[in-house]
């Protein structure tokens, strides 16, 4: 995603086989707001700095600075925080007479940011992140715990059927049907794909914290396979959110 290249919806690049984030994952922008910036880039653009693309799109400094914590002017040069920098000191609307006013300062020296900090807030502003998984970050002391990735856990080399396994990742579902006699289902992911997980009431009720409540969970269970169709049985949950002080925060999806 970028000021500069960017539409509302996601666009297809390069022949169709590059995807560009649409405007509309960026929280707390409006739709009419990232038109404006695109009808400007169009006419006038692409822009050089947050400040010119401000009074030719005539859109409030709250909406670049959404724009900006997605870190969206890459194409200017600018990082999420000197970004930010720059446009902390716009009011909200740009008018004639403050147009002096509103010259910024930019060569400032800011302190480089910790890639999983990034992370964590492309996930809090976007509800994704191009650099990274938060899952890459702990691999080392996954591995060290056995831990194998979604990848592996769905190829039947690796994890054959019965196999015991342990998989750890960001839960992005959980469902608990009326119809499955307690049974839930969770589907978890890593910076490798994602895994289906199937818990019976047994193991729910016991480990009933880490299943409803964790956001990070590590599961033991065996792997089941039928056809294509691959989960893992589980056993067992482990809550490891205390291992990353810097979780991006997700909701959580149960029906």
């Amino acid at each position: 995603m970028d000021v500069n290249h960017g539409d509302w919806d996601c666009t297809l690049e390069d022949g169709g086989r590059a995807l560009r984030l649409g405007m509309r994952r960026v929280k707390g922008l409006r739709e009419d707001e990232a038109k404006a910036i695109v009808d400007a880039v169009r006419a006038s653009g692409p822009f050089v700095t947050p400040l010119d693309l401000w009074k030719a799109a005539g859109v409030s400094a709250a909406s670049l600075r959404a724009l900006a914590r997605a870190d969206a002017f890459g194409s200017m040069n600018l990082d999420r925080q000197h970004a930010l920098w720059q446009l902390q000191r716009l009011p909200n609307k740009p008018l004639p007479l403050l147009e002096r006013a509103t010259e910024i300062r930019t060569n400032v020296g800011l302190p480089p940011i910790e890639e999983v900090e990034q992370v964590s807030r492309d996930y809090h502003t976007l509800g994704l992140s191009l650099k990274a998984h938060p899952l890459s970050f702990m691999r080392s002391r996954l591995s060290r715990r056995g831990v194998v990735t979604a990848v592996d856990a769905k190829d039947e080399r690796c994890s054959p059927h019965g196999r015991r396994v342990a998989v750890a990742g960001m839960v992005l579902f959980r469902h608990r049907p009326g119809t499955a006699k307690g049974v839930m289902f969770m589907t978890i992911e890593d910076e490798t794909g994602r895994v289906d997980l199937i818990v019976r009431p047994r193991i729910f009720e016991r480990y009933r914290e880490a299943a409803v409540y964790s956001r990070l969970v590590l599961a033991c269970g065996c792997v089941e396979r039928k056809g294509r169709v691959v989960h893992v049985l589980v056993n067992a949950f482990e809550n490891i959110e205390p291992w990353t002080p810097k979780l991006p925060h997700l909701s959580r999806d149960f029906r």
